[in-house]
This record gives structure tokens, sequence and C-alpha cells, in this order.
């Protein structure tokens, strides 16, 4: 039988990505305080009084997907603008639930909280309705969750009488500290890609 050898970034590797481990990771994020700084960078204070204090700065990642909708823009925008349809549009492994009582009233500074597990862990997940401008733009931001930052932008556009062009653009950071960029490589960028390619599959069933 062959031997196979392991460098030490191997072997590291394998160390930190046990399941027990990236429980450690998930928690640990949950200490971070952040601050934005433009849409660039975002200050992170890290609270987490076992450990010390820091400040330092990671550049968020960013997804932007674009889908045509063939209905018009006002019948577009009011589907998002009920909370309730996002069960229709999130991918039934993330076991999706909407805890504050429906209908919700969307406006500037509604907040909605949520319970989803994301491999296998649950989380609380609640977000604030930072910006509501119908039928043209809203922005959800989370306050409390999975991640370390999550803004979500979604652009309303007429093309004509029947379609509209809708834009979600999202800025996060990923758990993990400083092994954010490794976590967000392995783990959540496939994802995050995952649940808008779900998303924009269930809107062509939807719409048509």
């Amino acid at each position: 039988m062959a031997t196979v050898f392991q460098t030490p970034n191997q072997l590291n590797l394998q160390a930190i990505l046990t399941r027990k481990n990236l429980i450690r990771i998930l928690s640990y994020s949950q200490t971070f305080r952040f601050q934005q700084k433009g849409l660039k960078k975002f200050q992170i204070l890290k609270t987490n009084k076992a450990s010390g204090c820091f400040t330092g700065y990671m550049k968020p990642h960013i997804l932007s997907e674009v889908t045509l909708i063939s209905k018009p823009l006002d019948e577009v925008f009011d589907f998002f603008s009920k909370a309730e349809n996002l069960n229709r549009l999130t991918p039934p492994q993330l076991h999706f639930e909407i805890i504050t009582p429906l209908p919700v009233k969307m406006e500037t500074g509604s907040l909605i909280d949520y319970r989803i597990k994301l491999n296998g862990i649950p989380f609380n997940w609640k977000t604030e309705i930072s910006t509501w401008e119908p039928p043209y733009r809203f922005i959800d931001q989370q306050l409390k969750g999975p991640y370390v930052l999550w803004r979500h932008e979604h652009r309303f556009k007429a093309i004509h009488t029947n379609l509209t062009e809708m834009t979600d653009t999202v800025h996060y950071l990923s758990p993990g500290g400083p092994l954010e960029p490794l976590v967000h490589h392995l783990f959540v960028k496939k994802k995050v890609a995952g649940i808008f390619n779900y998303r924009k599959e269930q809107l062509k069933k939807i719409f048509g």
C-alpha cells in the first residue's frame, strides 16, 4: 500500500475544519461588532473578553444578480413587499421560518425575525428594512444572524409595460474572524450563490 504524505498546511487545514471547530468559528463570529465605513471596508471590533480587543478592516464580498421578470413593475414589487413570499424563494434545506407574525407591514425601520439552519446549525436571524422606496428599491440589513455582515439591496426597473428588471446586490462578510477568507471560499460562497440560483429558478416558475 502506498504511503500518503501530508504537508503541515494540509494537516492544519484538516484540524481547523472539524465540525467542532466550525461550530466554534461560527460562535466566535457572533462576538464581533461592526461599523460601516461606506461600502468598501468595515471596521471590525472584537469584543471577546477572553481574547482581548483589536480593530481591523475587512472588505465585504459582493454578489450581484439581474433577473428579468415578465410582469409589470408594480406587480413585481408588490410580490417582494410581502415577507411571506420569502418562503417560496428560499431553498428547503435552509428550513426557513418567519417568526414575526404575518403580515408584516413593510416600511423603513420594519423588523423581521426568522429561523434558519446552516450546515445543520440553527440560527435566529433578525433583519431591518433600512430603506423603503416603492416601487423601485428597498434594502434589508441583518441585525443579528449567521453573518458578520449582510446587506441586501433590491432594485426594480420597468423595461416596458410587462417586463421588469430586478437587480439583487448583496454585501456580506462570512463568519470566522481571521479565518473568514477560508470559511468563505470553502463553504459560504457556494451556499450564497446556490440560494440566489434557487431564487431565480423559483421566480421563473412563479411568474412564468
